[in-house]
């Protein structure tokens, strides 16, 4: 899956995501590209966010070339996630 980096400057395919639990002040989503080579794509205030952000990526992933309403937000999935800012989550 395409995934769009939340400073917009990296748009990477990957399959595996994994978070980076507070570092500092922040969770980190961490996309493995190498054996000990990490990307940062996203930082988040709280391990909470960082998974909600997580469970944003599979819903797209599961429903595809859709949109969907899902609680409070409208899921548009579509083959780029781009990652949200923490005050959007």
């Amino acid at each position: 899956m395409w995934i769009r980096s939340q400073n917009k400057e990296l748009l990477v395919d990957t399959k595996t995501l994994g978070i980076k639990h507070e570092v500092a002040d922040y969770c980190q989503i961490l996309f493995k590209e190498f054996i000990d080579q990490y990307i940062v794509l996203g930082e988040y205030s709280t391990t909470e966010k960082a998974l909600k952000v997580l469970d944003m990526v599979q819903e797209t992933i599961e429903y595809g070339n859709k949109t969907i309403k899902k609680e409070k937000h409208e899921l548009h999935t579509n083959k780029v996630f781009e990652m949200p800012q923490d005050d959007e989550v």
